[in-house]
């Protein structure tokens, strides 16, 4: 048990929440929350040098690219996503995950039938179990750990017009657009554009925030962590006096 994570259930039981209280999924993603904030660059380095995420022996993950990520919002999400077929959805991540960095593998799956199939002898291959594979999911998609975003047009323009964006990073940085939409993840390539975009406004002479950087954010998520646990079990203990007082 690491000293920070000693500290995060001092802290909560400072806040009346005992670790009976704490769910075993809870417990887990606290782990991992303090895992990170002790760690802050270990994702990003293990990015950097080629690394994936293990699913068990012999499986991995590769964090999404925008080359996959693409693929999904064209194609997959219109398929299943939208119609509510959420477990095809589920497995269609998992296969971007399997092959997110090779793409050839997307290239041809424009056909929903053909791409279903691929997908699904892909899933009947792997050698993992399922709940193995959604807590892999899990961590390559940070899914509890990501920063909440603002949903204005403005983002969302910047998040979804990637063409404008590889662009500038091939022509700044010198690295082949193939390398920035098929080798860097999503979120390595996004937050590569945003330093840029910061730097090149400071150096126009306008006043850039400050960047924030990996253990900025791991602190974040723990401290968004540790409030959700918190008005779980708040929320819960108060209708519990609502059901008591009724009786």
């Amino acid at each position: 048990m690491s000293v920070r994570f000693e500290a995060e259930l001092a802290d909560l039981k400072g806040h009346g929440v005992e670790p009976k209280d704490i769910l075993p999924s809870e417990f887990e993603r606290l782990v991992r929350a303090c895992d990170r904030c002790d760690r802050p660059f270990s994702q990003m380095n293990a990015e950097l040098v080629g690394m994936p995420i293990c699913v068990c022996e012999g499986v991995y993950f590769w964090k999404m690219t925008v080359g996959a990520s693409v693929w999904l919002d064209q194609y997959a999400k219109k398929w299943w996503l939208e119609t509510g077929q959420r477990k095809a959805y589920f497995w269609a991540i998992v296969y971007a995950l399997m092959h997110s960095r090779e793409r050839d593998a997307f290239t041809s799956l424009t056909d929903e039938e053909a791409a279903y199939v691929r997908i699904r002898d892909d899933a009947l291959r792997l050698a993992a179990h399922e709940d193995e594979v959604v807590v892999a999911v899990d961590l390559a998609l940070q899914i509890h750990e990501k920063e909440p975003k603002a949903h204005t047009e403005q983002t969302l323009q910047i998040e979804n017009d990637w063409q404008s964006i590889v662009a500038r990073l091939e022509s700044q940085s010198g690295i082949p657009a193939e390398k920035w939409i098929w080798e860097r993840s999503l979120d390595y390539t996004r937050r590569a554009y945003r330093d840029l975009s910061r730097f090149a406004a400071a150096c126009g002479g306008k006043k850039a925030e400050r960047m924030k950087d990996e253990l900025d954010y791991a602190m974040n998520a723990l401290a968004r962590l540790r409030a959700e646990i918190i008005g779980r079990v708040a929320a819960l203990r108060e209708a519990e006096k609502g059901t008591s007082g009724n009786g």
